[in-house]
């Protein structure tokens, strides 16, 4: 992480931490920590077909899914997979918006 923050480490760290400190804790719910796909392929459905089998899993289980989106992109991805944002968090020092995301299961009652 040095390698990659260098002196800025710190700060990143501390917002690590601030995302971190609003996960949900219940209800109980599949966390896709990270999804991401190579930018060339980016725009081939590859994010949904990684995607898919969690959220698969999930439905059948009746459990909710949780995740953070860091671009907007991503965002309108999971957004079109049933994901609804709950929360921007925008990074300090002019750092770029998080979003949380939560997913009811498919057929759970509202």
């Amino acid at each position: 992480m040095v390698g990659v923050f260098g002196r800025r480490l710190g700060l990143a760290m501390r917002s690590r931490m601030r995302i971190e400190s609003k996960h949900p804790s219940r209800p109980g719910h599949y966390y896709l920590a990270i999804v991401g796909v190579e930018p060339a392929s980016q725009g081939r459905g590859l994010g949904s077909r990684l995607m898919f089998p969690i959220l698969s899993e999930a439905d059948q289980a009746g459990t909710a899914a949780y995740l953070e989106a860091s671009s907007p992109r991503s965002r309108m991805l999971y957004e079109r997979h049933g994901f609804a944002v709950q929360e921007e968090i925008r990074l300090p020092r002019r750092g770029p918006a998080i979003w949380r995301m939560w997913r009811d299961p498919f057929g759970a009652e509202k």
